[in-house]
């Protein structure tokens, strides 16, 4: 949501006004509030609830603006002055905050950052907007007696989503250049669910840097659910901040749901906070990195062993070139150097690598025998995933190190690290 700073003078407190109004959790902006008071501010909300009067005894505006962005998480601050410029009214126009379901992810408390939020189930009350149709109506006020212009407002309301279950799931919030409200409402059928699916894959980028950090190839019992997934049908609310206006957009997108186990369980965020995949502040190898973690989180959600098993070894050719092909005995030498330490490392994991490549896969795709055949001891076999999951992390680590390299850079130490090893 976005405020408008209004300066203190001599004597007068200053103002900050929302732009519409405050739509995130009342504790959020007591404790807000009560940090400020801890570094000896006045401040207290209007009554009307449509900002907060402010004041301290000795900063300056500047100081109090940078204290005020500092304490309001997910709210951008503007200067009176700001607004009345040509990039202010583009932002306004076109800024969506984004309110979306994510399933099967448990929280203790919210975790708040600039760029996003996210909140345990029951505490981002969603029934505080006030959601419309298409049409203009209200939300609440659709009925199948009414003759609707197009498709939009029956396919919201026919999956019989409502903003109340939303409070039975963690809830991640996030600002989003997406488009305007007009174009919005304009839009048919096909173009909102392919806006809805854009949503998801953002949403998609912090999911997949999550389950980088907490989850392997062996279970998939505790693996979040799929953004915005609410009785299999997909869902979000946009609201537009320049207009103040908020529309639900339900569908069904998604192909599968994950049933098996409760969940994550996490009592530590940080990884959501200031993602330079989510923002586009990286590289070359970033934008690279960003289509691995997207192969990473689908041989996770993965069942079928066999089928796991060779979209790994799919992901390690990714790996070693990304926009081209390399034959398995150039491919194991690139990823070796991510896996060893010295010669006899880098020899080892060429030697486990040719088993993996020319025995494993060969025997699966060509001679139509499963994993569980070929590797028939379970312990055997799920420690044969954990050391393939240790091999792809070392590569994912060393690329998020350096993601805001080029390709070319990053190939480039590779490569003569290689020299190092190679025999």
């Amino acid at each position: 949501m976005i405020a408008i700073y209004l300066d203190a003078g001599d004597n007068s407190n200053g103002n900050l006004r929302w732009n519409g109004r405050y739509i995130y959790p009342e504790s959020d902006l007591i404790s807000a509030m009560e940090s400020l008071r801890a570094k000896e501010y006045t401040v207290s909300a209007f009554q009307e609830g449509d900002g907060l009067t402010f004041s301290h005894p000795t900063f300056d505006n500047q100081q109090m603006l940078d204290d005020l962005r500092s304490a309001l998480l997910g709210v951008d601050i503007y200067r009176k002055d700001e607004c009345e410029q040509d990039e202010f009214r583009d932002v306004l126009e076109d800024t969506v905050l984004v309110v979306i379901p994510i399933p099967r992810l448990k929280l203790d408390e919210p975790f708040l950052s600039k760029k996003n939020n996210i909140y345990p189930a029951g505490y981002f009350n969603t029934d505080d907007f006030e959601l419309y149709n298409f049409n203009g109506t209200k939300f609440a006020d659709y009925s199948e007696n009414i003759s609707w212009p197009n498709l939009n407002d029956p396919l919201n309301h026919i999956t019989g989503i409502k903003t109340e279950d939303y409070q039975n799931m963690t809830t991640l919030v996030f600002k989003l250049r997406l488009c305007t409200h007009e174009s919005f409402i304009a839009q048919g059928h096909q173009q909102i669910t392919n806006l809805l699916m854009t949503v998801v894959d953002k949403t998609n980028l912090l999911l997949d840097h999550l389950k980088y950090q907490y989850n392997n190839y062996n279970l998939i019992d505790d693996v979040p659910g799929r953004p915005g997934l609410i009785n299999s049908f997909s869902s979000c609310i946009l609201h537009f901040v320049g207009v103040n206006r908020s529309h639900m957009i339900n569908r069904q997108i998604e192909g599968k749901v994950i049933n098996s186990g409760i969940g994550l369980y996490i009592d530590n965020l940080d990884v959501f906070f200031d993602n330079p995949l989510f923002y586009d502040d990286h590289g070359e190898v970033g934008n690279i990195l960003k289509y691995a973690l997207r192969l990473h989180t689908a041989i996770i959600e993965t069942n079928d062993l066999s089928l796991k098993f060779t979209q790994i070894m799919t992901l390690f050719e990714y790996l070693a070139d990304p926009y081209g092909y390399l034959a398995a005995k150039r491919v194991k030498g690139k990823i070796a150097v991510f896996c060893s330490r010295n010669r006899t490392e880098y020899t080892n994991f060429c030697e486990r690598y040719r088993l993996f490549s020319e025995s494993y896969r060969t025997s699966i795709i060509h001679l139509g025998q499963r994993i569980e055949d070929i590797i028939v001891d379970p312990f055997e076999l799920e420690r044969l995933f954990k050391e393939l999951h240790r091999y792809i992390l070392n590569v994912l680590n060393s690329m998020f190190r350096d993601m805001f390299l080029s390709w070319a850079e990053f190939a480039q130490k590779r490569d003569a690290r290689q020299i190092e090893l190679a025999p």
